[in-house]
């Protein structure tokens, strides 16, 4: 087939379908994390039912859980599940028929968990599915109408019959979509119900568990946005495909995204010429892997033989007749401060936009670090001084969890004795400090010449790191404070701080700290 348009044309009407399917993708993604952060409130609330009446510490005896589990209203908690699946858009047939069928069953020990966490599987699934198909079929219909029209001059639209063709097709594992969704969602549900269990079991506090079952959120969340972008690629790339089919176009022209995040494998086979009769996704047709972003071009008499790459610093298109590796690498080498250098300012202009959002929370979070106020000094910082950044990012995470999990310590109700240190944590001679007092100075620096500089720095840290693990003993409350030291030797710490609250001064009185195995 011939065209009057140039090689370049054609690259960047490839370019506005795959940005095209890309933000229809991210908006998809948006959305469905929306439904796995109302599932989490849900499930966190449903922990907290199970245990804010036993006790705080919540370890209990396997046949106390089993009392606790059992003791279930069936009634109540089923008419509870109809209404969480109604109110949430996920009372199909199916899903009702499997929750009626619930009531003629006797719920006993950790039975009532597993039912609930079936309930959030369908109501994610159910939604996810719904949200996810209307993003396809988005993507579907763009894609053929505007390619239709570059290559016949008349836009047409695609059936509908062909269209549900490619929303059923099980391309990956004997799978569509739809399918892969069910898996994830039920990988889920068995991560939360081993985690609920194992952890009331094991006397762990209700603090961890939130923090596990949101992590166990964020792993499902990442494995829902895989899916998705993997196939919003595929159904962009098969309504190409058909457009191709429909219109003649015998060969395609294998179209590897041009950036530094190109797979290894689509940049060997960017250029690559095939039949459109032998293309079969994964082999040698998009997507070859997940979040693949590679597309295809129609393999025409183009005017112009030469292809058009966004340089990644200055961002201006260049005309070359290389490949992409080839020119890439070329860039790379020319570049006047060296190829490594060159990397960093990719890596800056890449992550411009996420780079700013997390100097941002960092200047908010850590208000006496000195975090840089602007994005060129918060980068230089970020790419540059690994040790330095490495310090902050692992603050950030302390003061995120103290504001989540604790309270901060009052900067003025603290006493530290100079004895601590002298005598016990920095002396060698101490049979229970001589190990603390070897691993602080070899790894930060401090002894007991210079101790009092280490105390000064944890006086300066405490105001923002959070108090974990508070307990009562019989000598009052104490708590555990981890911070982020550094010291002479340029390197840094994180230390378990202990603290004990005196109850007549209402003082906080520095008793022992404690160290990570794995030191910076």
């Amino acid at each position: 087939m011939k065209t009057k348009h140039s090689f370049e044309y054609w690259e960047k009407r490839q370019d506005s379908r795959l940005a095209y399917s890309e933000r229809v993708a991210s908006q998809t993604v948006s959305n469905i994390a929306d439904v796995y952060d109302d599932s989490l409130e849900r499930v966190q609330k449903k922990i907290d039912n199970i245990i804010k009446n036993y006790s705080k510490s919540i370890k209990m005896p396997q046949d106390k859980l089993k009392d606790l589990l059992s003791n279930h209203d069936v009634d109540k908690l089923l008419s509870d599940l109809t209404q969480d699946l109604i109110a949430n858009g996920a009372n199909t047939n199916s899903n009702m028929a499997w929750l009626r069928g619930n009531y003629l069953k006797r719920i006993s020990n950790e039975q009532a968990i597993k039912l609930q966490l079936e309930n959030e599987r369908r109501i994610i699934s159910e939604n996810e599915k719904t949200i996810s198909s209307l993003g396809y079929k988005k993507t579907i219909d763009q894609t053929y109408m505007t390619l239709a029209k570059d290559l016949s001059g008349k836009g047409k639209a695609l059936s509908e019959s062909a269209k549900q063709s490619m929303l059923t097709n099980r391309w990956v594992g004997n799978k569509n979509y739809s399918e892969r969704v069910w898996d994830n969602t039920g990988e889920l549900s068995k991560d939360v119900d081993r985690l609920i269990n194992s952890s009331l079991l094991s006397g762990r506090s209700r603090v961890d568990i939130q923090n596990d079952l949101m992590e166990k959120y964020d792993v499902a969340k990442y494995r829902a946005e895989v899916l998705v972008r993997t196939e919003m690629n595929y159904f962009e790339n098969q309504s190409e495909l058909q457009s191709y089919k429909d219109l003649g176009v015998t060969h395609y022209l294998f179209f590897a995204t041009r950036d530094n995040r190109t797979s290894s494998l689509c940049s060997s086979m960017d250029e690559s010429r095939y039949p459109v009769a032998e293309a079969k996704a994964g082999l040698n047709y998009p997507p070859m892997h997940p979040n693949c972003r590679s597309g295809t071009l129609p393999d025409l008499e183009f005017e112009e033989d030469y292809r058009v790459y966004k340089n990644p610093i200055t961002l201006e298109r260049e005309k070359t007749t290389k490949s992409y590796d080839e020119w890439y690498e070329s860039k790379r080498q020319a570049y006047n401060e060296g190829p490594n250098k060159f990397d960093i300012e990719v890596s800056k202009h890449q992550n411009h936009s996420r780079d700013k959002t997390e100097m941002n929370k960092m200047v908010n979070e850590l208000v006496n670090d000195h975090v840089p106020k602007n994005i060129k000094d918060f980068q230089i910082l970020k790419y540059e001084n690994d040790v330095q950044f490495s310090r902050l990012k692992n603050k950030s995470r302390l003061y995120k969890s103290g504001i989540k999990n604790g309270t901060l310590l009052p900067e003025n109700d603290i006493m530290i004795s100079d004895d601590k240190f002298t005598k016990y944590l920095l002396d060698y001679s101490s049979e229970r400090g001589k190990h603390k007092a070897h691993v602080i100075e070899s790894v930060l620096g401090y002894n007991q010449t210079n101790y009092d500089e280490l105390i000064a720095k944890i006086k300066l840290e405490l105001p923002f790191s959070p108090m974990l693990d508070r307990r009562d003993t019989k000598f009052g409350t104490r708590t555990t404070i981890p911070i982020i030291i550094d010291g002479p030797n340029n390197r840094y710490l994180k230390l378990n701080t202990v603290w004990q609250k005196d109850e007549v001064s209402k003082e906080y009185r520095f008793i022992t700290l404690t160290f990570d195995k794995k030191k910076g």
